[in-house]
């Protein structure tokens, strides 16, 4: 599902000690442009044009929002998950290529994305088959852009708890690596890159839920 892929390139988590910069953003994620808006480091809205809908973050949950016919759809993505029981469990809804990170180093160099410099950094990890991978990050301490990252990983996160499932080695080498040290990312290899950020805050609106989430039977 594209909205599947959207969330899984995104990383950071929420920290609540921090002195949050809300904003918007736009990001390019496997050929797929979203928008991305971010408030006081625990709301975030993240919607592709295309997708027909959005995907919400509030109270520590995770809602998918459709529009049809009309009419508004809300879901619960944590009930969804556990209304689908066993059968939702067969394979693990993260497609972690990651299976043990052997360095991460800073090279030396430095990239301009969006607009704003960071300083490049070079991932290297072997893979479940045993095979050596490398992944080229840029990173900032910009200040919009870190509290990016960490809304986004606390929505990756927060998925990867409602499908009951243990923190993947990639988001936890991100985790360890760039938000524990206070950065973000402007882009990561070919698969993820900003295109633009503003630190204007959004409208509290954007954030509520247009509707009470739907009621799903539970599967036993």
């Amino acid at each position: 599902m594209l909205m599947k892929k959207l969330i899984l390139s995104a990383l950071a988590l929420c920290c609540s000690n921090l002195a949050w910069a809300d904003g918007s953003a736009t990001i390019m994620s496997g050929g797929t442009t979203s928008k991305v808006e971010f408030a006081e480091g625990k709301y975030l809205r993240m919607e592709a044009p295309e997708s027909g809908g959005y995907m919400l973050m509030r109270d520590d949950k995770l809602y998918s929002v459709v529009s049809e016919g009309g009419a508004v759809m809300v879901v619960d993505i944590a009930a969804a998950m556990r209304a689908m029981g066993s059968a939702g469990q067969q394979e693990s809804f993260w497609d972690d290529d990651i299976a043990e990170v052997k360095s991460f180093y800073k090279t030396g160099e430095s990239e301009t994305v969006a607009g704003i410099t960071g300083e490049v950094y070079k991932l290297e990890t072997l893979n479940q088959n045993g095979n050596a991978q490398t992944s080229i990050l840029v990173l900032t301490e910009h200040e919009t852009v870190v509290e990016l990252s960490e809304a986004m990983y606390h929505m990756s996160q927060t998925l990867v708890s409602a499908a009951g499932e243990e923190t993947p080695q990639s988001l936890a080498a991100m985790y360890n690596n760039v938000i524990a040290h206070g950065m973000g990312i402007l882009r990561q290899g070919d698969e993820f890159e900003l295109v633009s950020v503003t630190d204007t805050a959004p409208e509290a609106d954007r954030f509520r839920l247009p509707a009470e989430p739907m009621q799903i039977p539970v599967n036993r």
